[in-house]
């Protein structure tokens, strides 16, 4: 708060003063007051207006100050109200009474929107739960049958269970911290495990697997880096070339942390598209032409590297190869 600004503010008062002074002035010159005595009394009321004014303006500058500094301090502006304390002055008092009023009322908003989001959050896991019931019934009648209409029925059972399986992911990705353990583990067994889960997918679109692995062991979340892995696989078969099919699981060691590479052949992503893929909902070129993305699989991927304290890069080539490298702590 500057100096001029309230001086600006106050301009009527100051106005009103010097037409005072100047009242007063003539009533001394009226009744012949001696010069001396004139000078005196006016000295007086502009040394008292004086301290008046830069009294009210170090009392209002320190609390407006403060707020501002505060203000830009927080993420949540919402909260400003409990870095504050209640100023002595009429209009900072009115204007902090508003302020408890509206973040109470912020405050109450935001507690029925988190109320109403677990809500939805724990229906969902529980539809998401109960429809994986007959998704698996449905998998064990056709298991046996291998004519060409069960083989297509299972290929679209899988996808079924993948974009289930995603749902339930992004939920609980959304407050992961409750969800997942930092642990010592086998990077080849989680690669395995990850392959192994999504095997009958890999068999019914043809993939052969080459494993490169240097089994190293790794801090992280076991469930939710073979989820990782299991999107990149998925993605891999969606996006196949139209023979050939292959993934390469590789690795390359660093002094405190191991790269895993996980490298398709299929039909890449255009060179623009490259840098946004990791976004929310982002389906690029690919989306709009093969109509089967929902652009969540690899920002789900990035947002779990954010928080388990891993990195994740794509380099791609149009109609040759992607490769998904993550790096992770020994």
């Amino acid at each position: 708060m500057k100096l001029t600004n309230y001086l600006k503010d106050k301009l009527v008062h100051l106005i009103l003063f010097f037409c005072l002074l100047i009242s007063i002035e003539i009533v001394l010159i009226l009744f012949d007051t001696v010069y001396t005595l004139q000078v005196f009394i006016h000295f007086l009321l502009i040394l008292f207006v004086i301290i008046i004014i830069l009294y009210d303006y170090n009392r209002k500058k320190s609390f407006y100050n403060d707020m501002k500094n505060k203000l830009d301090s927080l993420d949540d502006k919402f909260l400003i109200i409990e870095m504050l304390e209640r100023p002595t002055f009429i209009e900072g008092k009115y204007l902090y009474d508003s302020l408890v009023d509206i973040c109470k009322s912020m405050n109450d908003k935001i507690e029925e929107y988190v109320r109403t989001s677990n809500e939805l959050k724990r229906y969902i896991e529980t539809w998401v739960h109960e429809i994986k019931i007959p998704i698996f019934a449905l998998k064990l009648l056709i298991h046996n049958h291998h004519d060409n209409a069960s083989r297509k029925l299972k290929s679209q059972l899988i996808k079924i269970d993948s974009y289930v399986e995603q749902v339930l992911y992004y939920i609980r990705s959304e407050v992961p911290q409750n969800d997942y353990i930092i642990g010592q583990y086998s990077l080849k067994k989680i690669v395995d495990s990850s392959i192994n889960a999504n095997k009958d997918s890999l068999i019914l679109n043809h993939f052969s697997i080459i494993e490169e692995i240097e089994d190293t062991i790794i801090l992280t979340d076991e469930k939710w880096l073979s989820f990782m892995i299991g999107q990149i696989i998925n993605n891999a078969i969606k996006y196949a070339n139209k023979n050939d099919h292959q993934i390469i699981f590789s690795t390359k060691q660093l002094e405190k942390k191991v790269k895993l590479i996980i490298e398709d052949n299929g039909i890449g992503i255009i060179e623009e598209d490259l840098p946004r893929v990791f976004e929310k909902s982002f389906t690029g070129y690919n989306g709009r032409t093969y109509k089967a993305s929902t652009g969540m699989g690899l920002y789900l991927c990035k947002s779990l590297c954010l928080e388990l304290g891993h990195d994740i890069e794509i380099e791609s080539v149009k109609n040759k190869f992607t490769r998904i490298i993550i790096t992770l702590q020994k």
